[in-house]
């Protein structure tokens, strides 16, 4: 007997037909299917192949979550601290001077960059007022270079030499010799001999790395003679200047940034011939400013001999498995274009960009050290670096913005006195319109060599943040001062980083947060008095 109809029957097979059809029950029955076809397979595998499917299983996840909580910690953290987590304060001891508690913020970021791995041994020492109000000291328990490091412990400056660079030239403009928008070619006249062009080339524009001349020419092996500059051209400063005056233009001066390497070179040679004692940069900056302030600065003289006030700090760099793991999540990116949040925070301008580091490299190696080990491995576990620091031969020539050995507590005072608009403790040594004119005309360019946007100063400073300036160097080393504020600080490290990550990554925001915050502390502070 068939039944009658029925409207509410029959609308609600429709409903039931119409939804069979969409694509999310479409998929639901698909996997369902693949899901059926998956238990059929695995009835089939026998005990053993299951067992070892398993043991691979939990295999993969384990490395994984070793990883995971490996690659969460920096290249200097213990191994039983990377592994299995922990009390990190127990790895480290610090001394510490603090006279103003709104300095704490700096304190904390600093004591973060042992619990997370990221130091061995490394001073931070900040002034405000002309004051020395923070000077801490961090040891690694039981590292090498740990036994006797104290405040007085010197560093080897890396780039930070820059920020005493733009201060002695600064001392050249105050003494009426120069001024920063003085075209090369006056106080050079053979530097544009040969090319008329090279007349629009400023001092500046070495300071604020868009010369034009970041490397020594596509042709320097047939313009000089040779690809790398020896040694023994690099100590007969004449014949340097002759070679230097011949590097042709490789762009239109201050259309591009490409952060430059050949700038010590062209910088010092400019510094002897500007300063009427034909002083190199170091000898200049020793006797004008580090004398006077009485702070530690070698450059140019070779290693300061042991049993000195202090040793120079040996650099201690990551280990193979570290700097391993490093190249493989940068290479990960690279071949597979996968950026995790955690490899871009850290590698960020390299991933996908590892054909432009060659340009990089070719800006950066200009000098033959004789004794260095140029291969793919030394290049991966950064020995390449070690040898050149370790050098003796880098530290028999001033090379201006590279090699200066000094401290933090000598760093931060020498950048007291610029933020004090040039005097400290009674002391002045620069005019205040000497020190206003170090950070003018902040010049805003994309870095081609660095692989992003910054802004350099015609006096030869980086500006961080509004109103703060300085610069950073090769394992993370940092200085920066506020005159509105009147503060600085400098910061000093030896525990290296892997060639692929980015130097001051993690360091930089969070010590220029908690230098902000000092910095906004102190306005309040000045605006109660």
């Amino acid at each position: 007997k068939q039944p009658k109809p029925n409207l509410t029957g029959g609308l609600c097979n429709l409903r039931v037909r119409y939804l069979a059809e969409t694509p999310l029950l479409r998929r639901i029955g698909e996997r369902q299917q693949a899901m059926e076809k998956a238990i059929k397979a695995l009835k089939n595998v026998s005990t053993e192949r299951l067992q070892l499917i398993g043991g691979v299983a939990v295999a993969a996840l384990g490395t994984y979550a070793v990883y995971k909580r490996y690659s969460k910690y920096g290249p200097h953290a213990p191994i039983w601290n990377k592994l299995f987590g922990g009390n990190p304060e127990q790895y480290y001891e610090f001394e510490e001077y603090v006279s103003d508690p709104a300095v704490a913020p700096v304190v904390a970021a600093f004591k973060n960059f042992f619990y997370v791995g990221r130091e061995v041994n490394a001073q931070l020492c900040l002034h405000w007022g002309g004051k020395k109000v923070l000077d801490i000291v961090g040891r690694a328990k039981g590292a090498p270079t740990s036994d006797g490091y104290t405040g007085d412990s010197l560093h080897i400056m890396y780039s930070t030499t820059k920020v005493f660079l733009g201060v002695t030239f600064a001392k050249l403009v105050d003494m009426g010799l120069m001024e920063f928008s003085d075209p090369v070619y006056k106080h050079w006249p053979e530097f544009a001999a040969d090319d008329p062009e090279k007349k629009k080339v400023k001092i500046c524009d070495f300071l604020q790395h868009h010369s034009g001349i970041p490397t020594l020419g596509e042709n320097c092996k047939e313009n000089l003679g040779y690809e790398k500059i020896p040694l023994t051209v690099c100590k007969d400063l004449d014949q340097l200047a002759k070679d230097l005056a011949k590097v042709p233009l490789q762009y239109e001066p201050g259309t591009k940034r490409m952060y430059h390497f050949t700038s010590q070179f062209y910088l010092g040679e400019l510094c002897r011939r500007i300063d009427p004692k034909g002083r190199t940069v170091g000898q200049l900056f020793k006797e004008e400013i580090a004398k006077p302030l009485g702070v530690d600065f070698f450059m140019g003289e070779g290693l300061p001999p042991k049993g000195a006030k202090a040793d120079v700090v040996e650099a201690i760099y990551p280990s193979k498995l570290y700097c391993t793991m490093i190249a493989a999540q940068v290479l990960w990116g690279k071949v597979f274009n996968k950026e995790d949040q955690m490899v871009k925070e850290q590698y960020g301008h390299l991933i996908g960009n590892l054909d432009q580091t060659s340009q990089y490299a070719k800006c950066r190696e200009l000098v033959d050290w004789e004794e260095e080990d140029p291969t793919l491995i030394s290049t991966l576990y950064h020995t390449h670096d070690k040898a050149r620091a370790e050098n003796e031969n880098m530290h028999t020539i001033d090379l201006t913005g590279l090699n200066g050995i000094s401290n933090a507590r000598s760093m931060s005072r020498v950048l007291a006195m610029v933020a004090g608009r040039g005097q400290i403790d009674g002391i002045r040594l620069l005019k205040a319109e000497t020190c206003e004119k170090i950070i003018a005309n902040p010049v805003r360019l994309y870095d081609e060599n660095l692989q992003y946007t910054n802004r350099w100063t015609e006096g030869g400073m980086h500006c961080f943040i509004e109103g703060s300036y300085g610069w950073g160097g090769l394992g993370g080393l940092f200085q920066v001062f506020d005159m509105d504020a009147n503060i600085s600080a400098a910061l000093t490290v030896n525990g290296q980083k892997h060639f692929l990550e980015i130097q001051h990554g993690r360091r930089l925001p969070g010590l220029m947060g908690a230098f902000r915050k000092s910095i906004e502390a102190a306005k309040q502070k000045a605006e109660k008095k």
